[in-house]
């Protein structure tokens, strides 16, 4: 997959840039070298750096703070609150993103909380790192980062590496699951094209230990993809999963997965 989800969506003409380290990340890294607020920390930046940190740090906190507790009751209050916090620089911008990404793909009941929020912040921009004049909005830092993270379960063909290794640790595949319901609810809300739902399936019906990601996309937006024009690729995405049923090589826990997505779509999407 080597086309930026950021780019597709856009129909932008060329990639991404890959973003730097955060200000969340670099002051990791700062406190782990230095110690936290420890003097060589600020030999470079003076008191400047070290209010930057300690700014940092509170909008991070407060942002977790807002995740802890938003629900579909306080969501208007929640974003009322996000709305006022002082998200000025690419960096922080990053580490919103991230904080709201890794809410969402580790409690995925709540994915379409956490889209409808990054739906309201997809237009915030700042100004782009080492780029003077441009702007980056949420909306493009947050589809790298979700890219990023479900590519995650996937390789290249030059790589040595097995696809299954997203499987080694439940964990790792429950988060991965994770980030495949929260792209289908960033679909719903038109933050995502059709084109890259496509390019997931393909991406997953390659590989067997990936087969749950594709029912669970299919269970969440297959409707919405099974429209008329789309039926040729549709029907090729469907005849795939129903000869996995009948190779008998998927995992009986497989194959009652793949059943349920095809008895959906028989049943024209109707639970």
């Amino acid at each position: 997959m080597t086309d930026r989800w950021s780019c597709s969506a856009d129909s932008a003409t060329r990639h991404a840039a890959q973003l730097k380290k955060t200000e969340a990340e670099q002051m990791v890294e700062r406190q782990r070298k230095c110690g936290a607020g420890g003097p060589s920390e600020m030999r470079d930046g003076g008191l400047s750096l070290q209010h930057a940190v300690r700014a940092g740090e509170e909008l991070y906190q407060q942002v977790h703070s807002i995740l802890e507790t938003v629900s579909p009751n306080t969501f208007q209050q929640a974003m009322r609150r996000m709305t006022t916090l002082r998200i000025n620089t690419e960096d922080r911008l990053r580490g919103v993103a991230m904080l709201i990404l890794e809410k969402a793909v580790s409690n995925p009941t709540s994915s379409v909380v956490y889209a409808n929020m990054s739906r309201c912040l997809m237009g915030m921009k700042v100004p782009c790192k080492g780029k003077p004049g441009e702007t980056i909005n949420f909306r493009k830092v947050l589809l790298n980062l979700c890219q990023n993270e479900f590519e995650r379960g996937f390789k290249d063909e030059d790589e040595d590496e097995a696809l299954s290794k997203v499987g080694e640790a439940a964990g790792v595949h429950q988060r991965w699951l994770g980030t495949v319901a929260f792209i289908c609810e960033l679909y719903k809300l038109k933050m995502l094209t059709e084109g890259i739902m496509y390019d997931c399936i393909n991406k997953m019906l390659k590989n067997e230990d990936l087969l749950e990601g594709v029912c669970c996309l299919l269970s969440s937006i297959g409707k919405e993809l099974d429209h008329e024009k789309a039926k040729p690729r549709m029907d090729q995405y469907y005849r795939q999963l129903e000869k996995i049923t009948h190779q008998g090589k998927a995992s009986s826990r497989t194959r009652h997965m793949v059943e349920k997505v095809l008895d959906l779509r028989r049943n024209r999407h109707q639970v």
